[in-house]
């Protein structure tokens, strides 16, 4: 439930009547967050770019996690340190999506300054847990390393769509997912792909 769509595939949490009914469809998106001074979540309070929700003794924080989606949020019930992640963190690797690389990782340093007790999301395991967001993480890091040394070697920002990228910045998908994690090879890696692609851009002024 975590982008803003009309036609949501990824609901992992079903809010009732007895939480005010909230619904994604009814949020109104802003780009750099929800609306400071006039933003309700079918009667949910704005406040800079996070928007919450009472419900009884726990409180939803919904807040802007772009990165897999420009639109993507996030929850915290900060009562019992729970974070619901969504699509912002991923395993075995996060996927950068239209929301753009910057953004995720920004989004990912966000999550794990919040320093939660638990965390779920919508591509991993129950007990992934906040290890998860540091993984990630982790990643774009070597990720970046190894672009930045590819670059310095002349590798090209804008590879051939043809293009051994896993070869180019000596980064197989192997070597990128965490041991004995069983992985969606078909989805996953071309998602590495995009996440070098992405990352190559960047570093090398092409974006």
């Amino acid at each position: 439930m975590c982008n803003f769509r009309q036609n949501l595939d990824h609901g992992y949490l079903q809010l009732g009547a007895n939480t005010a009914a909230v619904t994604m469809q009814s949020c109104r998106w802003y780009g750099n967050g929800f609306d400071p001074t006039n933003d309700t979540i079918n009667g949910a309070s704005g406040a800079g770019t996070n928007v919450y929700q009472a419900g009884g003794d726990l409180t939803l924080e919904f807040f802007a996690t772009p990165g897999h989606t420009p639109d993507h949020c996030s929850i915290r019930l900060p009562e019992i340190s729970l974070l619901l992640a969504g699509d912002a963190a991923e395993q075995p690797l996060p996927f950068v999506g239209d929301g753009g690389l910057r953004d995720l990782r920004a989004s990912l340093k966000r999550l794990a300054a919040l320093e939660p007790r638990a965390a779920f999301y919508c591509h991993a395991p129950v007990d992934a847990g906040p290890d998860l967001i540091r993984a990630n993480l982790a990643y774009f890091d070597r990720l970046e390393a190894r672009c930045r040394v590819a670059l310095a070697s002349g590798a090209p920002a804008q590879p051939a769509t043809d293009a051994d990228l896993e070869a180019l910045i000596d980064f197989p998908f192997a070597a990128a997912i965490p041991p004995g994690v069983q992985v969606e090879r078909g989805f996953y890696r071309p998602g590495h792909h995009a996440a070098i692609r992405a990352m190559l851009a960047r570093l090398g002024g092409a974006v």
